[in-house]
């Protein structure tokens, strides 16, 4: 795929990453901290201040634009037919890990949209925290190829989904009401904020942006390292691109600006890096936000999302991240421009110990079992067709017949017409060619194959990431997300009706994306026809 394939195929996650990106250094203009235009998990620490889980008086607040991004995608989903209640599936590991999250951004000062708002706004701890927080990602990923996962969630009753909005509506009335008991900063980062209504817009859109493309800083790098998939890259490369051109533009670097400068010191609301220890922290605290956050499937921001999409799995680990905020600020783990907390090195200790335990006893709790194994047909001899449509039109009709078959690869010494056959049964030779006579189906020849000697390809093969499944017809590859059935991704081949088939086709869920039979009109369609078949057989259930 060239350049331009890339940026039209990716059009939609580039343009959200550059109008995310833009939003989040212009939020410090209109109010919120410097570096902190958009941090999720700082706006939820502040919001558990303002909820008194916790009594720093420096972080309390009801932040607008948490309300925006749970509403936002809560409206987008239900109006795209993807809101669905679901969730159960290792709550109490969820909540946990939802906690280290939170310790590990408060030990650095930032959740990964902070680290890459840093970076932009020319502070260079965020490059040593997003070095750590790759190196998290990729520790985590490698548990999940060996296949570690929390497990899959169920279908809930919609109340059940619809506890998390309701709640957010919740905060929102506190938000405006003010009453007694709601605790609002009168100095620090807490008290500096957007206006209400601008806060709340800019959430809003922001929930549906992310709703509608999967931006997740974590999602980026783990489907590079699963996948080899760049396509949520490229919007967290937009936004950070985005981010630091506003900076510029805004006259945010200009000493009568913010007064952002490049430097490892004297950076706002960061440690003060004077002692190499602090830069140690750094790269582990957010080594343990990937690592935890990967086995999550999302950073602070996509749980955000999904709980807004009905997912109990993400409120669990939201409250996670409160239960979190309240311990590193109850005790002293939580950093401060004055140093890090006294507790704070343990606590990351602990949660990277945890979650190397947690990943490896999964993995050896995982060991084979004896089950009943699908009996896959194995034929000793082989159609060769002329054209890749011949060959489908067989397989339809002597499927329909009931004969043995499946469609195969031939091996290239005996390739004779197209790339694709049918593998069948010699001694159901005579009724199938009597079947392809009489519905006038060309083929070239009908050949015997001694079984070991030969190598036939399997056409459809499945790979399970977890959160994702990846089913791969020939040089196709379709990708779709198991909780809401959405394509994720589709790449492979080199036809030219590939970028358009992805374009219609990704964001779309399965059962209401468009065929690629009626959409391409090559061998790439064609194969791409049978994953999306096949992904929708597994996705209903029906393997």
């Amino acid at each position: 795929m060239n350049l331009k394939q890339f940026l039209t195929s990716n059009r939609w996650i580039i343009l959200t990453g550059i109008l995310f990106g833009t939003l989040g250094a212009l939020a410090v203009n209109w109010g919120n901290p410097p570096n902190m235009g958009i941090c999720a998990a700082c706006f939820l620490r502040d919001t558990a201040g303002a909820l008194q889980l916790h009594h720093n008086p420096l972080a309390q607040y009801i932040r607008p634009e948490i309300i925006g991004f749970v509403l936002g995608a809560f409206g987008i989903s239900l109006a795209m037919g993807e809101w669905r209640s679901r969730g159960g599936s290792s709550p109490i590991l969820r909540f946990i890990l939802g906690a280290f999250v939170m310790i590990g951004v408060l030990v650095f000062l930032g959740c990964p949209i902070r680290v890459i708002l840093r970076i932009a706004g020319g502070d260079l701890n965020g490059a040593i925290a997003l070095a750590g927080f790759v190196t998290g990602i990729g520790t985590g990923t490698f548990f999940l190829k060996q296949g570690f996962s929390l497990g899959t969630n169920a279908n809930q009753a919609p109340v059940v989904g619809l506890i998390t909005p309701l709640v957010t509506m919740g905060l929102l009335i506190l938000l405006v009401s003010h009453p007694p008991f709601i605790a609002f900063s009168t100095a620090g980062p807490g008290s500096q904020h957007t206006p209400l209504l601008l806060g709340l817009g800019l959430g809003l859109l922001v929930g549906m942006m992310v709703q509608r493309t999967r931006f997740c800083s974590i999602g980026a790098w783990r489907d590079i390292f699963l996948v080899k998939d760049f396509q949520l890259f490229s919007g967290v490369a937009a936004f950070l691109m985005a981010a630091l051109f506003t900076n510029y533009i805004a006259g945010n670097f200009n000493s009568t600006g913010i007064g952002y400068h490049w430097g490892f010191t004297h950076q706002p609301i960061a440690l003060p890096m004077t002692h190499w220890t602090e830069y140690v922290w750094t790269f582990l605290s957010l080594a343990l936000v990937g690592l935890a956050g990967t086995f999550l499937e999302g950073c602070p921001l996509r749980n955000l999302i999904r709980a807004g999409e009905g997912d109990t799995d993400a409120t669990v680990t939201i409250l996670g991240y409160f239960a979190g905020a309240a311990i590193a600020h109850r005790l002293p783990i939580a950093s401060s421009s004055a140093g890090l907390g006294s507790w704070g090195l343990m606590a990351v200790l602990l949660g990277l110990g945890f979650c190397l335990v947690l990943g490896f006893l999964q993995l050896k709790s995982m060991q084979p079992q004896a089950q009943p194994q699908k009996q896959i047909f194995a034929g000793d001899g082989i159609i060769i067709f002329p054209d890749v449509a011949s060959a489908m039109k067989a397989e339809k009709a002597i499927q329909t017949t009931g004969y043995d078959v499946k469609l195969v690869a031939p091996p290239p010494e005996l390739r004779m017409g197209c790339d694709l056959a049918l593998e069948i049964s010699l001694v159901q030779q005579q009724g199938i060619e009597r079947l392809l006579q009489e519905q006038s189906l060309t083929y070239v020849k009908i050949l015997p194959i001694s079984k070991g000697s030969t190598r036939i390809c399997e056409i459809v093969k499945v790979t399970d990431f977890g959160q994702w499944v990846m089913v791969k017809a020939g040089n196709m590859k379709l990708s779709y997300e198991k909780e809401t059935g959405a394509i994720v991704n589709i790449s492979g081949g080199g036809c030219p009706d590939i970028p358009y088939l992805h374009a219609e086709m990704v964001d779309k869920p399965l059962a209401r994306a468009p065929h690629p039979r009626d959409l391409g009109y090559t061998l790439c369609a064609t194969m791409l026809q049978r994953a999306y078949e096949e992904s929708l057989q597994l996705e209903q259930g029906e393997t």
